[in-house]
């Protein structure tokens, strides 16, 4: 059985501001949105590359300088006279005159549309009262960590400030305290998320952002948090006040368009009511410097080995046999319930052991499902290792507050623990033998690929939906023998 990717490859002759080939291979990477992760393995991050040059556009990595050209400014002119949607650039588009020989398994920031919202964010802060602020809204911490330091960067004279989760942000329930953490403050990066909370709550109020940007403004729709803050805030505030009292709106995306249904984009432009924009009068020399990928597709073989077969790997067969032979009757939340007189937990212990649901056995399934989900897309040499890795982790550090394992007690991760123990591991080798069965076919064509498209100052990205995923296919990357020498390949 056959599939494909579509996977847009560098032109033959790339201009002397455009020195990387990028090609994408999303959709055929990704995993299905409901696998969890066990562990996060990516929480490593000695082998992560330093951040990329903040200043993209300009020849200099440090100081930063800032170097509009004609188009970027016609969208500042756009963006200072309404609100707007930029919408420009292809989503194979890579920096330019950025890292050499890296390729970065990760999403990305658009280069050119972020660099447009910084003028339009120097602009704002020329023109807003000072006790006004701009906030960015990004979709993950990660973006966020971004986009901060590239503010912070180019706008030195301002005041920045990042809010996240792991600042305790949700347990912030003073005033005082908000109004000391925003002192002074003129930019805020945050998830949309928080933003919504704040206002909510009215730790922060509307009237208070003179410019509200949305980055990835494609996912302002339905109950994402976006859309939220435009509906249950921004409109309200249109429909009750003056436009005074309300922000500008900036959005920024690369794919305004998700699917291929009608009006996508009108719901997009009415949730932030703004219109979308893309240069015109500048666009020939846009065209300049914004090079559209080349799609190549590429068939390959979809596994047709059933879950019985997979299970003569040893590390995956041994999984699956102490998955499937946990004694629920050992499991520390059925010892809980068995030993209260309560009628509701004696209701809940029933409907534990008739459908074999506690904490630590989903937990287990989640971890079982991802290891056949990685087995399927990057094969048997992958699938060990995220095995192999996540245990050594989880027996390692038992730390309680690890991502993906917050909701267990001690005596849950205790149990945990010693059926994990009872898996043999075999450890991943750092010498990798050459492919054969030990890689997917789809992982075989991604490394072919890699090797074809790599020249002199290649960089690449490969979009990839999960962590984990990510963190297996950068650590085959690096140790496989026709790209460990090649390229240089980290994760974020």
């Amino acid at each position: 059985m056959e599939s494909g990717i579509e996977v847009p490859c560098g032109e033959d002759e790339v201009s002397s501001d455009e020195d990387s080939i990028s090609f994408d291979a999303a959709s055929d990477l990704a995993l299905d949105s409901e696998v969890e992760r066990i562990v996060d393995l990516t929480g490593d991050t000695s082998n992560i590359p330093d951040e990329p040059s903040v200043d993209i556009l300009s020849e200099e990595s440090s100081p930063a300088v800032l170097r509009p050209r004609a188009y970027q400014l016609e969208m500042l002119d756009e963006g200072l006279q309404r609100n707007i949607i930029i919408a420009v650039c292809w989503l194979g588009m890579l920096w330019t005159q950025a890292a050499e020989r890296h390729l970065c398994i990760t999403s990305f920031i658009d280069p050119h549309n972020f660099f447009r919202a910084i003028l339009r964010i120097a602009a704002e802060l020329e023109r807003c009262p000072a006790e006004q602020l701009i906030w960015f809204s990004c979709p993950t911490v990660a973006l966020c960590e971004q986009q901060f330091a590239v503010i912070s960067s180019q706008l030195p004279a301002f005041q920045c400030r990042i809010l996240k989760g792991s600042d305790n942000v949700e347990h912030w329930s003073d005033q005082r305290l908000w109004d000391a953490v925003l002192k002074n403050v003129r930019v805020v990066v945050s998830t949309p998320k928080i933003l919504l909370d704040a206002l909510t709550h009215g730790f922060v109020r509307l009237n208070s952002i003179a410019l509200l940007v949305f980055d990835e403004a494609h996912n302002c729709t339905k109950r994402n948090a976006a859309n939220m803050i435009m509906q249950d805030f921004y409109y309200r505030s249109l429909q009750d006040d003056s436009t005074d009292s309300i922000p500008h709106i900036l959005g920024l995306t690369a794919s305004p368009v998700l699917n291929a249904r009608a009006g996508g984009l009108d719901i997009i432009e009415r949730n932030l009511n703004a219109i979308s924009k893309t240069p015109r009068i500048n666009r020939q020399e846009m065209m300049e410097f914004v090079h559209p990928p080349i799609f190549k597709t590429l068939l390959y073989q979809i596994p047709s080995i059933d879950r019985m077969a997979r299970n003569a790997i040893r590390t995956l067969g041994s999984l699956t046999k102490a998955y499937l032979e946990m004694d629920i009757a050992q499991d520390p939340y059925v010892l809980s319930l068995a030993s209260s007189t309560n009628p509701n937990d004696q209701r809940k212990l029933r409907k534990a052991l008739q459908g074999r649901r506690t904490y630590c056995q989903d937990q287990m399934k989640r971890f079982w499902s991802q290891s056949h989900t990685i087995f399927d897309q990057l094969g048997a040499f992958g699938c060990n290792y995220y095995i192999c890795t996540c245990i050594k982790q989880f027996l390692k550090t038992e730390d309680p507050n690890m991502s993906g394992w917050i909701q267990l007690t001690n005596d849950e991760k205790k149990y945990l623990a010693r059926v994990l123990q009872q898996v043999e591991i075999d450890e991943p080798s750092l010498e990798f033998s050459v492919s054969g069965p030990l890689l997917s076919h789809k992982t075989e064509l991604l490394i072919d690929l890699l090797v074809d498209e790599s020249i002199p100052n290649f960089a690449g990205l490969v979009f990839v939906e999960q962590r984990a995923t990510v963190a297996v296919l950068s650590y085959i990357i690096s140790v496989h023998p026709r790209t460990r020498h090649l390229l240089e390949c980290g994760t974020f």
